[in-house]
């Protein structure tokens, strides 16, 4: 391969690298910051559905269950634990309205960790793939060139997407109460 060519794909694959790997680390940032901010939420409204738990007696399996999975963070178990006792939100409005906030809130920050750790997938094999075509940049025939370059613009496209689908989910997560 020509000299020109070399540095062409060089020059586009370490571009690549650079502006992903700032993009990455900007965006786990903010997904980090915004994480805290759905697990005060989350914090809130686990406290109020387990501080108005059904007036039963204090040895109760149920309440001692519910304080165990707010004290450990085990959310899906104090869900569950909700709905299979009965009249748990039915009887105090507050504690109802909160429950479903507690629900959302959940919803919402594993779909947004789900579609960052699809982000940092993509970003590592993107990342991975540029370290190996800059290695091996002089050994890449003039024929296949330009097929290298549409694979490697093709992983910056999809990471790309990738970051506005977790901006997107983001900006959505925002309740007025938060």
């Amino acid at each position: 391969m020509d000299a020109t060519l070399a540095n062409s794909v060089y020059y586009a694959f370490s571009t690549f690298s650079q502006t992903l790997a700032g993009a990455i680390g900007f965006l786990a940032a903010v997904v980090l910051y915004r994480i805290q901010g759905l697990d005060a939420e989350i914090n809130v409204y686990g406290e109020s559905v387990v501080t108005y738990w059904p007036n039963v007696s204090p040895g109760d399996l149920n309440v001692d269950a519910a304080h165990r999975f707010w004290r450990t963070r085990q959310f899906a178990e104090l869900i569950a634990l909700v709905k299979q006792t009965p009249n748990a939100t039915e009887d105090n409005p507050q504690r109802k309205e909160d429950y479903g906030r507690l629900v959302s809130v959940l919803g919402i920050r594993k779909q947004l960790l789900g579609a960052f750790y699809v982000a940092l997938v993509l970003t590592t094999l993107a990342l991975a793939m540029s370290g190996l075509v800059l290695i091996r940049v002089h050994a890449i025939r003039a024929t296949t060139a330009a097929a290298v370059l549409v694979v490697g613009y093709s992983g910056f496209v999809a990471c790309l997407v990738a970051y506005g689908v977790v901006a997107v989910t983001i900006f959505r997560s925002h309740s007025p109460a938060s």
